[in-house]
């Protein structure tokens, strides 16, 4: 039986672009309407506030205000530990509510103010989120419950 190596965090990142992609995120970073950028915030004095650590997706809202972290690790790796670590490098110095740590088979989603994860109609988010709904649950807290 042949013995294959194990995907390193570059393929998680294949997988994430391809889910923001289809959310309709705008990856392309040369683009003047990119709101999410890899290993780097959008502005100098953002990226300061990191002092030297690179966050893998930081996602902004349409009026150019941070609205999420997205850690990716390779697959195999505690995704707890790389959550505290996120939310101290990344979301609280930017001010960021929302935290998604992935290793392209699981994602949790994290409310950083509410120290909870996100729950949608009453079930844990397990995916990354379009613009709208961040936005939901950066201004209402980690449960949201759509109107009927």
């Amino acid at each position: 039986m042949k013995k294959f190596t194990n995907p390193l965090e570059s393929s998680t990142r294949i997988k994430i672009n391809n889910w923001l992609t289809n959310l309709s995120w705008n990856i392309d970073e040369d683009s003047p309407d990119c709101n999410c950028y890899t290993e780097r915030a959008r502005t100098v004095s953002e990226n300061k506030k990191f002092k030297g650590n690179r966050p893998d997706y930081v996602l902004y809202s349409s009026d150019k205000k941070p609205l999420a972290i997205i850690e990716a690790k390779r697959q195999g790796k505690t995704l707890q530990t790389t959550l505290n670590e996120t939310i101290k490098k990344y979301a609280t110095p930017l001010g960021v509510k929302i935290v998604f740590i992935t290793d392209g088979l699981f994602i949790q989603a994290y409310h950083t103010e509410d120290n909870d994860y996100l729950y949608y109609n009453s079930e844990i988010v397990t995916e990354f989120l379009s613009e709208k709904k961040l936005r939901l649950f950066s201004d209402g807290g980690s449960k949201i419950f759509s109107e009927k």
